[in-house]
C-alpha cells in the first residue's frame, strides 16, 4: 500500500480559508439530523442543541517504520484531565480563533502536543466528520510523515500536560475488520454500541476507533 494508494482512498481537502461559520453550523446541523452511529449517544443527553456542537480536528499521521509497514502514531491522553483522562486518541484539539481553519487546528495541535512540526507532515487528505459524544464536531485528516528513518518515540518532545505517552500500530492491524470489535453497553437504562480494538496492553475505543473503522472502510 503506497502514498499515493492511500490518498487516493481518502476524501478530498478543503481549500484552505478561514473556518466559515455559517457552513460549519449547516455542516453540524445536517451531521446531527442524518447520523445513524451515534443516534444511541445523543439520546443520554436531555437537549443537545446546535450551540454546543464545537468544531475540532484531530491528525492521523502515517509513518513508515523500520518494518517497512506504514504506522499509525496514537497518543495516551494524561490521567489527570478533565476529558478523556487515559484514553487513546490522535494529536488533535478545538479550533481555536487563531487558526486560520481546521487543517491548520490539527497541525498546531500535533506541535504543541508530540512537538511533531508541520514541515515534515504532509496533509493528503480526510475522513468524514465525526459528533463526539463531548459534543464537538470533528474533522480527521490524515497525514504522511516524511521521514526517511521513521519515527523515533524518544526524540519527540511530549508535553506531559496532555500527553501520557506516545506510540504506534502498524495500519493494517487497525483497519482489519477481525481486529474491530462492536461493544455494547447500557447506560440510563438506554443500549448503545461502539466500536473498540485491543492491542497489546492498549484499548482503542469510542471515537478515536470509529475514525480506524472509517479508514479501513475507504482503503479496503
Amino acid at each position: 500500500m503506497d502514498n499515493s494508494f492511500i490518498k487516493s482512498r481518502l476524501l478530498s481537502l478543503e481549500s484552505c480559508e478561514n473556518l466559515d461559520w455559517e457552513k460549519f453550523n449547516q455542516s453540524a446541523k445536517d451531521a446531527l439530523d442524518k447520523t445513524s452511529e451515534l443516534t444511541d449517544y445523543l439520546k443520554l443527553f436531555d437537549n443537545i442543541q446546535l450551540k454546543q456542537i464545537k468544531p475540532a480536528s484531530v491528525l492521523i499521521t502515517l509513518v513508515k517504520q523500520s518494518d517497512n509497514q506504514w504506522h499509525v502514531i496514537l497518543t495516551k491522553r494524561a490521567k489527570h484531565l478533565k476529558n478523556h483522562a487515559g484514553e487513546i486518541c490522535f494529536p488533535g484539539g478545538k479550533f481555536e480563533d487563531t487558526d486560520e481553519n481546521l487543517q491548520q487546528t490539527a497541525l498546531r495541535e500535533t506541535q504543541e502536543e508530540i512537538g511533531l512540526e508541520h514541515i515534515d507532515l504532509k496533509i493528503i487528505g480526510k475522513l468524514p466528520e465525526q459528533i463526539t459524544i463531548s459534543q464537538y464536531y470533528v474533522t480527521p485528516y490524515v497525514a504522511v510523515l516524511d521521514r526517511q528513518n521513521g519515527l523515533n518515540i524518544r526524540n519527540l518532545s511530549i508535553d506531559k500536560n496532555e500527553v501520557e505517552e506516545v506510540f504506534t500500530v502498524p495500519l493494517n492491524y487497525l483497519i482489519d475488520s477481525k481486529n474491530q470489535k462492536l461493544v455494547k453497553r447500557k447506560i440510563k437504562d438506554i443500549s448503545f454500541s461502539y466500536h473498540s480494538i485491543e492491542y497489546n496492553d492498549y484499548i482503542i475505543w469510542g471515537a478515536t476507533a470509529r475514525m480506524l473503522v472509517n479508514l479501513g472502510k475507504l482503503l479496503n
